[in-house]
């Protein structure tokens, strides 16, 4: 089953390769590692390693200027991954897209922290039990509009 494992809250004005950062540094904290999907913006060797010293894989396409490493037998196992990585990432993006379209989740007019974590907390826990129905009505999980038209 997919789900929203981690979220972080942080102000506009803190870089993403930061909050980045905090996210692999709680995730190598877990006794069972799992890989982390990375977009390409995150293809620097700093943040692989950061999450590799406690035996952690961050997982990103190479960039096409990229050489392959030696350890890749074949051109169609490099199409082949990188046609996997996309198809992950527009997964991810449909879910961002989601969250933005119909939670409005950049807006959740709250006046304090606790407010807005509440409200996000709830956009997220709303979006998770409507993925979940779906997917037990055996529709397309993310169909959402569909539950309530």
């Amino acid at each position: 089953m997919l789900a929203i494992c981690h979220f972080v809250l942080s102000p506009a004005n803190v870089g993403e390769r930061r909050v980045a950062e905090h996210l692999l540094d709680v995730e190598s904290d877990r006794e069972k590692l799992r890989p982390v999907l990375a977009d390409n913006g995150y293809c620097g060797d700093r943040l692989a390693n950061l999450f590799g010293r406690k035996g952690g894989q961050l997982w990103y396409a190479l960039r096409r200027s990229q050489p392959p490493d030696s350890e890749r037998e074949t051109l169609k196992e490099e199409i082949a991954l990188r046609a996997w990585h996309r198809g992950k990432r527009a997964r991810i993006e449909s879910v961002f897209g989601s969250l933005s379209d119909q939670f409005q989740m950049e807006e959740t007019r709250a006046r304090s922290v606790w407010g807005a974590m509440t409200r996000v907390v709830a956009k997220l826990l709303a979006y998770m039990v409507g993925y979940r129905i779906n997917q037990a009505l055996g529709r397309r999980q993310t169909a959402l509009k569909s539950l309530y038209r």
